[in-house]
């Protein structure tokens, strides 16, 4: 059964079929394979559609965590946040006197010049790659001064590290004390553990003592730390920088094609109906179904691709930035359904999309998988396992 959009593969009800072409359902379809593999000697081939489902499928009211949400995949947190701002500057084109219709490039320059400062400025962007150098430089002189350390495991001798060079203590920090750095997350997430940067100022300055004042006082501690943490920081705003420069240079590619180039929305103008941006994400609507959820878990990833991606790559997953980088070329009709390793990992999406999958096997001789090179193989292997296990020679 279809969803929104009409497309036969934007579905809304995975074990229903349209009431439209078959009128009573399961019998008709039966009916009609039958018909053709004994009258006419024709087996019958269908599409399976794995990967995605309708942006207005009911029961993800009910199981948001079968998709990418702000819960499930914790990364996405800065492209959602992107991409609402990006909605709401869109919905204010007028009231900042720009054009609400782009009929060339000096309008689409007007429209995007200003995106780095009310768009990615006004979310601070940057908060979610580099290190909050405040709170943790006093974290960590804190734990200094109350004897809080910690050496971390496997760590080289810090023996004369008071000798070394300010490039020295910055990558010995950055490699033993500072975490967060395997993906994106919430604002922050990348930190420094405050008991191991302890040791490191213990193994610098000595062990905090008030009573004999042999030792550096605090603000000495605090100094040396902001600076290091400050020079850990310079890398993660230059990442930040490039990844704000593609953001800006994606929106205005994706606009120009889109508006002035020949692509659908030419002619139309910027409104609540046609944004300036395809969106990247579904927001369940609020009702008494989707209330028990959290907030985060209502929005879910839409599904696309990406121009020369790496198939083997999650591009919603923790090691891709499409999202965030506004790389990915989206279907807004379709929800990116998000299996994990095993079933272990989303127990229902799994059940439900093997019914699904059994119920095409028990009507069709063979399948043609949508989307395939973005499905994962082991996804692949266990739906094709339980297809054969209601037609052994599916093909």
């Amino acid at each position: 059964m279809r969803g929104d959009s009409n497309s036969p593969y934007s579905i809304y009800d995975q074990l229903t079929f349209d009431k439209q072409i078959f009128a009573n359902g399961e019998k008709d379809i039966e009916a009609l394979t039958a018909k053709m593999e004994k009258n006419y000697g024709l087996l019958s081939l269908t599409d399976v559609v794995w990967n995605h489902t309708a942006n207005n499928s009911k029961w993800l009211e009910e199981h948001p965590e079968a998709g990418y949400n702000m819960k499930t995949a914790p990364w996405l947190q800065a492209a959602y946040e992107l991409d609402t701002q990006l909605l709401k500057y869109s919905s204010e084109l007028e009231k900042r006197g720009l054009p609400t219709q782009i009929n060339n490039e000096q309008d689409l320059v007007r429209v995007t010049e200003p995106l780095r400062v009310e768009v990615i400025n006004a979310i601070k962007l940057w908060e979610f790659y580099v290190i909050d150098v405040k709170r943790d430089a006093q974290a960590a002189v804190s734990a200094w001064m109350e004897s809080q350390v910690e050496f971390p495991e496997k760590t080289p001798d810090l023996v004369g590290v008071d000798s070394w060079s300010s490039k020295q203590k910055t990558e010995w920090l950055q490699q033993y004390a500072l975490s967060g750095t395997d993906h994106l997350g919430e604002r922050f997430r990348r930190k420094i553990n405050p008991q191991h940067a302890a040791a490191f100022l213990q193994s610098l300055f000595g062990k905090y003592d008030t009573k004999t004042g042999s030792t550096r006082d605090e603000r000495s501690a605090m100094g040396a730390m902001t600076h290091f943490l400050e020079e850990i920081n310079a890398v993660f705003y230059e990442e930040y920088n490039k990844d704000s420069t593609a953001i800006t240079e994606q929106v205005y590619g994706r606009t120009k094609y889109m508006r002035i180039e020949g692509g659908p929305m030419v002619g139309k103008p910027i409104n609540k109906d046609y944004p300036l941006i395809e969106s990247y994400f579904t927001r369940l609507p609020a009702n008494e179904t989707t209330k028990k959820h959290e907030a985060g878990e209502l929005a879910l990833a839409n599904n696309g691709w990406v121009w020369a991606a790496n198939v083997l790559i999650d591009n919603a997953g923790p090691n891709s930035k499409a999202y965030l980088r506004r790389e990915l070329i989206p279907w807004g009709d379709c929800v990116k359904l998000r299996y994990g390793a095993s079933p272990e990992d989303s127990p229902f999406l799994w059940e439900f999309m093997a019914d699904y999958t059994r119920l095409m096997a028990k009507h069709f001789h063979g399948f043609r998988i949508d989307n395939c090179h973005s499905t994962p193989l082991h996804l692949a292997e266990y739906m094709l396992d339980a297809a054969r296990s209601v037609r052994p020679n599916l093909v």
